[in-house]
């Protein structure tokens, strides 16, 4: 869905678009929290001068500090605030789009416009605008609208009302008949037997009304051909599933025919139930596909990074998959400590640490950021560059990547992410991965 729905991934306010005032209405945002805060609701609620917001990765605590001590740091804690919650209510309508669109609920009619059940919801350009969330708003309590109605209509038997008009040609000749004896009469049944055709004509003196089945058009969305992985103009494309998308048998139409495909896994901590149902379905439906993994990583500190890897290593065995694993590094916490060299460090030595974990358990890790992130700490990464880096792009933020930078493209308007490769190296490698022959997951020693 083009501009409909973003990507949360690289696309958050950072400090410098926060300072930017001419393009965010503070005063809309600050009225549009308070509201939220006054109305009890699953994403955001405060205790004294701490907001805490409920996101896809967790429990999240802004503490505002008081106005008179800076308000521009004030301004600033507002505004993150309304960004956590503003990436809760997305990942929230990205999943309800991906389910609604399957159960033919929710369509997509322009390239700012959706239809949830009946309802039109015009969707603004501007991603950080407080009109953005109320369209997002719109298309939750619009979609949860249609299922509870059609919930309720499946538990009410229907009931069918037969209604008669009769006309009185002569009320004096009823009133005579009203009073004569008339011998009673069994009426006469007659009993036709269903014939196969529903297209008979009906003779124009028959008084038997002919019952009709009309036969349902049924719209399927097309099965995309397959893409499979291409070099084309020295650049490789492989495709990777959406983070959080589950997809069905019709999406492995995408990836049928690949070598390689990559599925992603939003975080290790629970072992991330669609990660696993997501490889299950291609293992069923397109066996000869090998499959990677890209994992997001939460890991700030050498002891973090430790246990994450050893979680990483036996989600992976048990879900039997290549050694390719392309590992994303915690970008939030980087992003909210820029003034904090140390942290930025540690986090950076961390992902490091999990791919050296990764490597000396014989698979073949790739690191990877938002965009933003890279050039945040580009200085830091650059002069350690042990592993190929891939960078996370949105289409708003296409035009920072350079034309040889290796990417995943993240397009809403697209069911699959893109992975674009200029590094010949890598290159190699990812093309080598599908045709070794790779050990049995549970057959790999944890170095």
């Amino acid at each position: 869905m083009y501009n409909l729905i973003r990507s949360i991934a690289g696309d958050n306010m950072n400090n410098e678009r926060i300072n930017e005032q001419n393009t965010i209405d503070f005063d809309s945002i600050s009225g549009w929290i308070s509201k939220k805060l006054k109305t009890p609701n699953d994403i955001v609620r405060c205790e004294n001068r701490t907001v805490i917001i409920n996101t896809v990765k967790g429990i999240k605590q802004i503490e505002i500090p008081k106005i008179s001590d800076s308000k521009t740091e004030w301004k600033n804690a507002w505004l993150k605030v309304y960004q956590l919650c503003l990436d809760s209510l997305q990942l929230k309508v990205n999943h309800i789009y991906n389910v609604g669109k399957r159960e033919g609920i929710i369509s997509q009619i322009s390239e700012d416009e959706v239809v949830v059940g009946t309802n039109i919801i015009k969707i603004p350009i501007d991603y950080n605008s407080v009109a953005y969330a109320r369209a997002l708003e719109r298309i939750i309590s619009s979609y949860n609208a249609v299922k509870i109605e059609a919930e309720r209509n499946k538990n009410v038997s229907p009931i069918t009302v037969n209604r008669t008009s009769i006309k009185i040609d002569n009320p004096q000749e009823l009133m005579h008949l009203k009073h004569a004896t008339v011998e009673p009469q069994m009426p006469k049944l007659s009993v036709t037997a269903a014939t196969p055709s529903i297209n008979k004509p009906t003779k124009k003196d028959d008084n038997r009304v002919a019952a009709v089945r009309i036969k349902l058009e049924k719209h399927d969305e097309p099965v995309p051909d397959a893409i499979p992985v291409d070099i084309v103009q020295d650049k490789m494309t492989i495709h990777k599933i959406p983070d959080s998308a589950s997809i069905d048998k019709d999406d492995c139409g995408i990836y049928r025919n690949q070598p390689l495909i990559i599925a992603s896994c939003a975080s290790v901590k629970h072992g991330d139930g669609i990660f696993r149902d997501n490889i299950d379905i291609l293992r069923e439906n397109i066996p000869d596909t090998a499959i990677g993994s890209f994992i997001g990583g939460k890991a700030t500190n050498i002891e973090q990074a430790i246990k994450e890897a050893m979680k990483m290593i036996k989600l992976l065995n048990s879900c039997d998959v290549t050694n390719c694993v392309i590992y994303e590094l915690n970008n939030d916490y980087i992003n909210d400590n820029l003034k904090n060299k140390t942290a930025i460090n540690e986090t950076i030595t961390a992902a490091l640490k999990i791919c050296d974990i990764l490597r000396d358990s014989e698979f073949y890790p790739i690191l990877c950021m938002d965009i933003d992130t890279y050039g945040n700490i580009k200085e830091q990464i650059e002069a350690i560059n042990n592993y190929p880096i891939l960078k996370c792009v949105t289409p708003k933020q296409k035009s920072l990547a350079k034309e040889e930078d290796d990417i995943i493209y993240m397009n809403p308007s697209s069911d699959t992410d893109i992975i674009t490769i200029f590094d010949r190296e890598l290159q190699t490698n990812l093309v080598d991965i599908p045709k070794k022959q790779i050990r049995e997951s549970r057959m790999r020693q944890v170095a």
